[in-house]
């Protein structure tokens, strides 16, 4: 009996069937090797930032101690340090001019911003405040007045029964006691005061 072929490649099944298991398995070694490379770089970053996070001191001085060695020993390093600091500058003082620069504007901007809202509702606020304010001077100064003319009128009173002859000057002290006490709510001492 003869074997079946394959209609395009026209290999036999048993030729077809092992081709596939030889792809199939250097598939499976080759995936199974890129996730060991996979596994070895994620297990080398892990514990180089795992050093970098846990003790960030002890390599600060590991490079600082490689960078100190090569500043005494290597004379060309001197000079690659000292050109390209020489070079960088000049940009890092542009880049530095040019955000100090935009700062100002933009606070400035800002501030002017915040001037013209502080005074919008300053004004908004002195359209309600100062018509208050009116109102209560006017209606203290009413109180004022009447306080002050009620006084006044005291004094006269008192003056004119004194010179009438009506009241004693004693009399007319105790009177201005007794009003004053009564007016701070003291009605006892006003008429303790009368009474004398």
């Amino acid at each position: 009996m003869e074997e079946e072929t394959a209609p395009i490649s026209g290999l036999r099944r048993s030729e077809v069937e092992s081709r596939v298991e030889a792809t199939t398995s250097k598939m499976i070694e080759s995936v199974s090797t890129v996730a060991d490379k996979v596994k070895r770089i994620t297990g080398n970053t892990k514990s180089t930032l795992k050093t970098l996070t846990t003790n960030p001191r002890e390599l600060a001085q590991q490079v600082l101690a490689i960078i100190s060695q090569r500043w005494q020993y290597s004379p060309f390093f001197r000079w690659f340090v000292c050109i390209t600091g020489t070079f960088a500058f000049i940009p890092a003082l542009v880049l530095l001019g040019w955000i100090v620069l935009t700062c100002a504007i933009v606070v400035g901007i800002a501030g002017i911003g915040i001037f013209m809202a502080e005074g919008f509702f300053a004004f908004l606020g002195g359209l309600v405040f100062f018509p208050v304010v009116g109102f209560l001077l006017f209606v203290a100064s009413i109180g004022g007045l009447f306080a002050g003319g009620t006084y006044i009128a005291l004094r006269v009173a008192v003056y004119l029964l004194d010179v009438l002859g009506i009241i004693e000057k004693k009399r007319g002290a105790q009177l201005q006691e007794a009003v004053y006490q009564v007016s701070k709510g003291n009605i006892e001492r006003g008429r303790a005061a009368m009474k004398d």
